[in-house]
């Protein structure tokens, strides 16, 4: 399933998202543009990275967590995109005066529900036991340990856990006679 809205995401981006009318005096035009423009094209993207994920791996097992949050993302980022595309067409048309008008194609339609799909998919079908909250706060937690483990610009001060580490390595020193405790005074004083 996710696959196929991902796909009809890829197909809807080459349809006709907006179609544009001008008209005056009796005399009209119109015409209609397809998504592969501007944000168009990350939504485009988007669309293809949630097929290669969905196409990756065992078919008949379910998103881990890690890569369901990435195609969740995608999705809801998908979703925004075309909703700042259409806005943004939309008022680009509101300054013709009355003259110009315009209607949201099929390809837009298509886009919108493709997006909702990549969305909503992973969060419906998952392995049993495993609910969103959760994802979320595995996400939290390794957003976390990643932040732990960047290294602070050299400034003389080292990052907390390698101070106590570095403390408890100094009293264990000291403990086992391999230092003195003037030697460790002064070491301790240097970390802290």
């Amino acid at each position: 399933m996710l696959l196929a809205a991902a796909v009809a995401g890829i197909v809807g981006t080459f349809l006709p998202w907006i179609s544009i009318s001008v008209g005056a005096f009796g005399i009209s035009a119109s015409q209609s543009r397809n998504g592969f423009h501007g944000l168009g094209i990350f939504f485009f993207l988007l669309m293809v990275a949630s097929a290669i994920v969905a196409a990756m791996g065992d078919k008949q097992e379910m998103l881990d967590k890690k890569m369901r949050l990435i195609v969740i993302g995608a999705g809801v980022v998908a979703f925004l995109s075309l909703i700042i595309t259409y806005s943004s067409i939309r008022d680009d048309v509101g300054g013709g005066y009355g003259m110009a008008s315009s209607s949201m194609g099929i390809g837009l339609i298509l886009s919108f529900l493709a997006s909702i799909g990549v969305a909503i998919v992973p969060i419906l079908i998952k392995k049993p036991g495993e609910s969103l909250s959760d994802d979320l706060s595995m996400l939290g937690s390794s957003l976390k340990s990643m932040q732990t483990d960047m290294k602070l610009p050299n400034v003389g001060i080292s990052k907390k856990p390698d101070r106590m580490q570095e403390l408890e390595k100094l009293i264990q020193w000291r403990n086992e006679g391999k230092i003195t405790s003037e030697e460790y005074e002064d070491l301790k004083s240097k970390i802290i």
